[in-house]
């Protein structure tokens, strides 16, 4: 087994982990209050500007989507109420008001999972009780993503573009600009760009945002609204704090492999039925320089989808999960009011929907005197598989697979050279918007 292999086998073990629990599906809706307005917002209802679909149709990528009342400050209101297709409408109840919007966000997974591939907002509303229905026209979202978001004076970030979740099309390219510093080497519909920082020391401290958009010219229906942005500040030194794996290595079957300084791991191989297990140690840079004792709960995110076909996938989170921090040493667990939420589509393109709550024995064991964790894969898929489907254990039969896993509130990153400091955070996923880890796995 290959490095990758192993990573993408943690990343898989912590998904499996995540479903070590019991399923049950869930929705939501909302009735009439006194002085609120009973509000249903479907989706599909205007024209999907620059959508690749005909005007008043779901895209067909859309498993799911996402509603949040915002009122004329800016502050969420009600919701957000999630809905997964075939449902294309939700109700909710919302305070009377002024200046009150809508905002939509529609996944490529079910239940709110997965990545943002549109997005709208409706024109403001005044609510005065009366039951109303909302149009909100969808838009192809915009995504940035930056290799750096600290950079020495005189130095620069790769930026990547996507339109929703995608390479952008030649229907829909991107334009660059940013608030300072020189935009160069533009790729091919503006997939990619270098942003580099001005070398004066008057830079140092200052941010500045780099921003996507859709070139009206060729696609004016899209919302000049819609944009992605990444922001990134002019340092002198580079002060970073987080999590990473000791010298960056793992051990898959007791076969070493290593990650990157962008969180990405070598292609690697794997077989269906053979066991594995994975071994690496944390090391926690967030208490690491004081040696002190600290607990996160973080959630932990994973996203697995078939590359090739992209039929198979297994997104979700698990909240919480406990980290133990000691001396810098790590261990991590899940405890038994962990909650998963998770979506999935099987080889036959079924889809697979749940909440669950962890009720089993923690799979996951950590070393007490080293720090070292070890995850039963295996064990962790064929839990994952007990409290869905069987056809979900995705790992089950060949195909090549892209992952993604990371924890939210927790950056991962780089260790140095010296092993005493990270020297880098590593990328942010475009799936699970974390500072995790990515990769991808053949089985065979």
């Amino acid at each position: 087994m290959t490095k990758h292999s192993l990573k993408v086998l943690l990343l898989t073990s912590l998904y499996c982990l995540t479903l070590g629990i019991l399923s049950a599906c869930g929705g939501g809706g909302a009735g009439g209050v006194a002085g609120q307005t009973q509000v249903t917002i479907g989706l599909g209802q205007t024209v999907a500007a620059g959508a690749l679909a005909a005007p008043g149709t779901i895209p067909a990528r859309v498993q799911s989507f996402r509603v949040t009342a915002f009122n004329a400050a800016g502050q969420a209101i009600a919701g957000p109420v999630t809905a997964t297709l075939p449902q294309n409408t939700v109700a909710l109840s919302v305070p009377n008001g002024t200046g009150i919007t809508f905002q939509l966000l529609a996944y490529d997974a079910g239940a709110g999972l997965g990545k943002v591939i549109y997005r709208g907002v409706s024109a403001a509303q005044n609510l005065n009780g009366q039951a109303v229905n909302i149009p909100i026209q969808i838009n192809l979202e915009v995504t940035a993503t930056a290799s750096a978001l600290q950079v020495l004076q005189g130095g620069s970030v790769n930026l990547t573009g996507f339109i929703a979740g995608l390479t952008p099309p030649t229907t829909s390219p991107l334009l660059w600009t940013a608030t300072g510093g020189t935009m160069g080497s533009i790729g091919v519909n503006g997939a990619t760009a270098i942003w580099t920082a001005g070398s004066a020391n008057t830079v140092v401290g200052q941010s500045y945002t780099m921003t996507a958009r859709i070139d009206p010219a060729l696609n004016p229906q899209q919302s000049s609204t819609v944009v992605g942005q990444v922001t990134v500040l002019v340092v002198t030194q580079v002060n970073i704090m987080g999590f990473s794996m000791a010298g960056n290595i793992f051990s898959v079957n007791n076969v070493t492999s290593t990650v990157d300084s962008y969180g990405n791991a070598t292609a690697a191989t794997g077989f269906a039925a053979q066991p594995l297990s994975i071994s690496f140690q944390f090391r926690d840079y967030y208490t690491a320089a004081g040696n002190t004792a600290a607990t996160y709960n973080p959630a932990f995110k994973f996203d697995i989808r078939e590359a090739q076909l992209g039929t198979r996938l297994a997104v979700g989170t698990i909240t919480p999960v406990t980290i133990s921090s000691t001396g810098g040493q790590v261990s991590v667990s899940v405890p038994a009011t962990a909650v998963l939420n998770y979506t999935g589509r099987t080889a036959a393109g079924t889809q697979v929907n749940g909440v669950a709550t962890n009720i089993t024995p923690n799979i996951i064991t950590t070393s007490a005197t080293t720090g070292v964790v070890t995850l039963d894969i295996n064990a962790l898929l064929q839990t994952i598989a007990g409290k869905s489907l069987a056809s979900m254990n995705v790992f089950a039969t060949p195909g090549v697979f892209n992952y993604e896993i990371g924890f939210d509130t927790i950056h991962l990153g780089h260790e140095s050279l010296a092993g005493n400091s990270m020297d880098r955070l590593n990328d942010t996923g475009l799936n699970t918007g974390t500072r995790g880890l990515r990769g991808s796995l053949t089985i065979q």
